[in-house]
């Protein structure tokens, strides 16, 4: 599984992005304050990861410390998935 650092960096930022999205469709379905603790460490996790992610693709020298493995582009790509599914469970579950 040969990606660029680029796209690497971008399926890094979509994971950001998307812990954001699923922290966001938590809030208006809170029922506790551990719903409402979980969707704040959701939306400040996935707002490190995306800004991670830009500045490692607008300055790559500042990142070129970093190396991309085969294992953490596939634990990427999983947690894309993952993410993806849980945000779609959570945006079925109804308001009410």
């Amino acid at each position: 599984m040969d990606v660029s650092d680029r796209h690497n960096w971008l399926l890094s930022g979509l994971v950001g992005l998307l812990l954001v999205a699923n922290g966001l469709a938590r809030l208006p379905r809170w029922s506790s304050a551990l719903d409402l603790v979980l969707a704040g460490a959701l939306v400040t996790g996935g707002g490190l990861a995306s800004v991670n992610a830009y500045v490692g693709l607008r300055d790559p020298d500042s990142v070129a410390d970093d190396y991309w493995t085969t294992r953490k582009t596939l634990v990427n790509a999983v947690a894309v998935l993952v993410l993806s599914v849980l945000l779609a469970g959570v945006l079925a579950r109804p308001l009410a």
